[in-house]
């Protein structure tokens, strides 16, 4: 439990916070003059490269370029009408930046941080703040996996120094490096709304014990339900997950239950107001939508009178769409796969040889960190059901075939499932239509290879288990 000084100091500062926060305008509407609907970014092309950025749809995009005889320098456009934090990714060190509709980049080695990547533009103080800070403090992408056992006392304080540190540095970078309006803004927000994601950990980790959660940790959560109605701070990811999780907070008592979706889209329906409901409502019905939860066709119709954002309404219709052209679509059927024996063949002969069947297959890779260590629960899956009409297929989309084969070997998976490799796996029509990468992606289809869920839950989870048994027993 915290005790009585440390909770009274931790309301004061949140308090403080707050003031400052709802005082706030918005100055980067007025400091960068959007030129159009695009960022360019450029640069010499000496080694392979990777950066990756959430689009204003909330996909997660993987950029990879890799140099060849042919190609000295590089030029990637990404469309937005909206700012973008990308993140350049070297031996698992990033280089993030803050970009603008209207910027031209250009990106090169950094002169001073070992694995790291320097943005030149028309504001490079502005450009290379993110990265400074990555470097320097490490606390850009902050994030607590967080047990059971956690001490609340130390946690508390020690989130609570992470951000103190993380704003003094803030304030001395805008001195030493002369920062427009626009990055002054973000920074701050990103920097509370990091702090606040930090507090919120408890409400996005899972199977978290709610019961011993301190009195005094409720109330002060309680204390921030005005800093979340701030249409100016969407720009920051850390603000939208900050929301994210909040909305959780509110719905605690239906986490884990049947009712979860329903009662976080009620709750934030009823909650949020403008440009982070609009948000907040996209994400959860994009995030839902192919799991093939009961009754969700009711949420999605209410989703389109209750969303003011025609574009976002635009796009969950097209998710839609893309989910049903995965079984219809002559180019996504033609997506071609080999198989472990070298055979080619493609993804409607797949269908029809599985017809009859439920069928969960798995996208992976041999490099897929994540993806390796959900194997031993897909093998425990294929034994749980082995006697039932499911199948179960792994399909691995490695550039070298070798290292697939060697990993099938190596995960233990050889004898479980049916295996094929996916030929322009980056760029076939299926992987496109699924959004993949990133992976581990799992994909759920009947018995009439109808889409049960297009984003199928992962093989940890314990509803997939009910959710196989029931579809193996209809017909």
């Amino acid at each position: 439990m915290i005790n009585k000084s440390i909770s009274q100091s931790f309301s004061l500062i949140i308090s403080s916070i707050l003031i400052g926060i709802i005082s706030c305008s918005a100055p980067h509407a007025n400091s960068y003059k959007i030129q159009n609907d695009s960022i360019v970014i450029s640069g010499n092309l000496t080694e392979f490269l990777h950066f990756s950025y959430v689009n204003q749809n909330n996909d997660l995009i993987g950029v990879f370029i890799t140099p060849d005889s042919t190609k000295t320098r590089f030029r990637e456009v990404i469309y937005t009408n909206l700012p973008v934090r990308i993140a350049f990714d070297k031996n698992r060190n990033f280089s993030p930046a803050i970009l603008y509709p209207g910027d031209e980049v250009e990106v090169s080695p950094h002169p001073q941080y070992a694995d790291a990547y320097y943005f030149n533009g028309k504001h490079p103080n502005d450009l290379n703040f993110l990265t400074t800070l990555e470097h320097e403090k490490g606390y850009v992408f902050s994030s607590y996996n967080i047990n059971n056992g956690i001490n609340f006392n130390f946690f508390m304080n020690f989130i609570r120094d992470k951000y103190i540190e993380r704003k003094s540095f803030n304030n001395q970078y805008s001195k030493d490096h002369p920062v427009t309006k626009a990055l002054k803004f973000f920074s701050e927000t990103d920097i509370l709304y990091g702090y606040y994601d930090d507090l919120l950990s408890p409400y996005s980790t899972d199977n978290f014990d709610f019961n011993k959660v301190p009195v005094s940790y409720i109330d002060t959560l309680y204390s921030l339900k005005s800093a979340f109605n701030c249409d100016d701070c969407v720009i920051s990811l850390n603000y939208l997950d900050a929301c994210y999780f909040y909305n959780r907070f509110l719905c605690r008592d239906s986490l884990g239950k049947d009712n979860e979706t329903y009662a976080l889209y009620d709750t934030a329906r009823n909650f949020f107001k403008g440009k982070t409901k609009d948000r907040v409502l996209f994400k959860l019905i994009k995030d839902n939508m192919n799991r093939g939860l009961p009754n969700f066709e009711v949420y999605l119709k209410r989703f389109t009178t209750d969303c003011y954002d025609s574009s976002y309404k635009k796009y969950i219709d097209s998710l839609y769409k893309r989910s049903m052209a995965i079984t219809t679509a002559d180019t996504i059927l033609n997506t071609r796969f080999i198989s472990v024996t070298g055979d080619t063949i493609n993804w409607h002969e797949i269908l029809t040889q599985n017809k009859g069947k439920v069928i969960y297959t798995d996208f992976w890779a041999s490099w897929c960190v994540p993806c390796i260590a959900l194997i031993p629960f897909s093998i425990r899956l294929d034994s749980t059901f082995k006697n039932k009409n499911i199948s179960f297929i792994y399909i691995s989309i490695d550039a070298d075939k070798e290292k697939w084969l060697k990993a099938i070997s190596k995960t233990g998976l050889n004898g479980i499932g049916t295996h094929y490799l996916m030929i322009e796996s980056h760029n076939s029509a299926l992987s496109r239509a699924l959004g993949i990468p990133p992976i581990p992606h799992y994909l759920l289809m009947g018995k009439q290879s109808q889409v049960i869920a297009a984003k199928a839950s992962r093989p940890n989870n314990p509803g997939l288990v009910f959710q196989l048994n029931k579809l193996s027993e209809n017909k």
